[in-house]
């Protein structure tokens, strides 16, 4: 099986020079100009040549909106879902196939853990980011385990960054925030530092169906966050090279389900550290060579003196290490073929007292990806792709190796204006520390789960980007879903029983009007997420919705620009969805539409510029809950000043 694989990585990157395309552009950076993207193929290109839509966010938009954290900003990505529990833990999932199988990388490095899978995105501020990528659907060919619904790409850097900024802020429910940044270029390095300290009490009135008449104070819902980064930046004639740190202590309350008016206990610290060095060498006009080494730790503490098991209460204790390497060559050969292939290692570990023994993973994944223009008929685009994985897991030992295929297209067919394109891609997503190893409940047995993911899509654009529109079609097919089951005593136990299928169609328009002045982006979705098959005799779950898949769901952003006023809104709709597999009536959460604004205003004091920004959340005061027995925040109000230095 390594044996497979060495030869695999060997050929892709001994054919990736011969055979490779583009042009003498950019291809030096990681993230070009506003219009490339890089995450539905790997490889840099126009969003509209791509074989899938990609969302793009850069520094400049994601301050403008009414938005602190990432979770913030992706709440209005199009096909996608935030399951966010009462303002406290917030996970993306993208068409209804959960948080673990969005895959979310930072600066190259991949944050889901082998403990879980999922990332809290309400933990990671928009401090210091430069820009985002989002694209639903399945990319397994391309990156691998977890892959399955979705991919979400983070870039930190110094690019767009003011000499210096310093920001203060405060507002309802005990909010506060501070951070301070800054960089500074010594010829071809530059350098930039930044802080920030976040701190709320959150105890937020709300009213509850589930008790009587009356009105609580959401409680043990406070948080405080702490983060610095720093990032260098060398740039040379043909080289460069990108330091990235980041260091985040999270200090939370964990109020669980409001089931009872007694006050929740539990508390939660995460202790966050990462270090990515990401390199690029310009070997001649026509090939790039990259490498990125990383490494992450998660130190995770949970207590819950309310809990017992055995006389004793909840401690638990994990700490997550991952050590990774990436490596890729892109080759390009004239206009009509461009290449790219590479391969990624990662080693795993988790210790804690509530896993058997010490759970570790090692991975390795060599890839290749093309984009291929085809002389008799130039106005289609071809993206073939395949990925070979081997993951070992011990103790065990448990062995995995999956060949990933995948292809795509786009055919112009009124040049930019008008084109179609699809894609199809298998993918795979491994179990994890917790359900393989977990001392109550964890199945060493389990499998793999499978998927095939399928889209095709209509776009165009009208009028020199007033307007453009697309609409898809959509459909994943996963097997061997991993359940978790009631066990024999009070834990449960995961077992690959399930057959899912998602299908669903999406609509996303987005455009600026003419001169500027403001840019918007919409998006709406109908979706079905269903379990295919019967567990057992009798199973009242087959044919059914899987909890919190929402029938249909929708946003819309718009961002303007006055002279020195600037205004955004984002609007969030979320249809009627079940919370229990059965799609019993009793646990129907019903449609919520919320409306957050922001508003800020720029003045010029010589060479600085002081801003001031006041955004207002849940403008229509909704009470509503993403997650049953979540309550969420009532209207809320944030001011913020900032002075920056450019």
């Amino acid at each position: 099986m390594l044996r497979r694989f060495a030869i695999f990585m060997f050929l892709c990157l001994a054919l990736g020079p011969s055979v490779l395309a583009g042009g003498p552009d950019d291809s030096l950076l990681f993230f070009l100009g506003r219009e490339v993207v890089v995450t539905a193929t790997r490889l840099p290109l126009a969003a509209a040549g791509a074989p899938s839509a990609v969302e793009r966010y850069d520094r400049a938009e994601m301050n403008a909106l009414p938005a602190t954290t990432l979770a913030d900003v992706l709440e209005s990505t199009p096909g996608a879902q935030l399951r966010s529990y009462g303002n406290g833990l917030r996970m993306l999932s993208f068409r209804g196939l959960g948080p673990e199988y969005t895959v979310v990388y930072y600066n190259g490095v991949r944050l889901n853990d082998a403990q879980n899978g999922t990332v809290d995105l309400g933990r990671l501020p928009l401090l210091g980011l430069d820009r985002l990528e989002v694209a639903a659907g399945g990319y397994g060919a391309l990156y691998g385990s977890d892959a399955l619904g979705g991919v979400v790409n983070i870039s930190s850097g110094s690019a767009a960054a003011p000499r210096v900024s310093l920001r203060a802020g405060g507002g309802s429910f005990g909010w506060t925030a501070a951070s301070l940044s800054g960089r500074t270029d010594i010829g071809p390095l530059r350098l930039a530092l930044a802080g920030s300290a976040e701190h709320a009490r959150n105890n937020f009135p709300f009213t509850s169906a589930h008790e009587p008449a009356g009105e609580f104070t959401r409680a043990n819902a406070d948080y405080t966050r702490r983060l610095l980064t720093a990032d260098a930046d060398y740039v040379a004639p043909s080289a460069r090279l990108s330091l990235h740190a980041r260091v985040s202590d999270n200090d939370a309350g964990a109020p669980g389900a409001f089931l009872t008016t007694t006050p929740a206990q539990a508390r939660q610290r995460d202790l966050d550290a990462s270090v990515t060095l990401q390199a690029a060498f310009e070997m001649s006009q026509e090939t790039v060579i990259r490498f990125a080494p990383g490494f992450t730790r998660n130190s995770q503490h949970y207590v819950d003196p309310a809990v017992q098991f055995g006389g004793r209460a909840i401690d638990s204790k994990y700490e997550n290490t991952a050590t990774s390497l990436s490596a890729s060559v892109q080759h390009e050969s004239g206009p009509s073929l461009r290449f790219l292939a590479g391969f990624d290692l990662v080693a795993a570990q988790l210790r804690s007292l509530d896993v058997r023994g010490v759970p570790s993973r090692s991975a390795a994944g060599a890839f290749a990806s093309a984009e291929v223009l085809l002389p008799s008929l130039p106005s289609l685009r071809l993206f073939p792709s395949l990925r070979y994985d081997v993951l070992a897991d011990s103790p065990g030992p448990r062995r995995l190796s999956v060949w990933s295929p995948g292809l795509g297209a786009n055919l112009a067919l009124d040049g930019e204006r008008l084109f179609l394109r699809a894609r199809y891609s298998r993918g795979f997503r491994a179990p994890t520390f917790n359900q393989r190893y977990w001392l109550q409940g964890g199945n060493p047995d389990l499998r793999p789960e499978f998927s095939a993911a399928y889209d095709a899509g209509l776009g165009a654009s009208v009028l020199d980007r007033v307007l453009h529109v697309e609409a898809s079609y959509f459909l994943h097919d996963i097997t061997d879903k991993i359940v978790w089951m009631p066990g024999a005593g009070v834990f449960w136990s995961p077992k690959n029983i399930q057959h899912v299928l998602s299908r669903g169609f999406e609509l996303r328009m987005h455009g600026m009007v003419p001169g500027g002045l403001f840019r918007y982006r919409a998006h709406a979705q109908i979706l079905s997420t269903k379990k295919m098959n019967r567990s057992f005799i009798g199973d009242a779950t087959e044919g059914r919705e899987l909890p919190y898949t929402p029938a249909y769901s929708g946003g819309a952003a718009f961002e303007g620009a006055f002279g020195g006023l600037g205004l955004a809104v984002t609007l969030h709709v979320v249809g009627p969805r079940y919370t229990l597999e059965t799609n019993a009536p009793e646990s129907r959460l019903e449609s919520t539409a919320t409306l957050d604004a922001a508003a800020s205003y720029a003045f010029t004091l010589s060479p600085a510029r002081l801003i001031v920004k006041t955004e207002v959340l849940n403008l229509l005061d909704a009470q509503y809950q993403l997650v049953a027995f979540y309550p969420m925040p009532p209207r809320a109000f944030r001011l913020t000043l900032s002075l920056d230095i450019p």
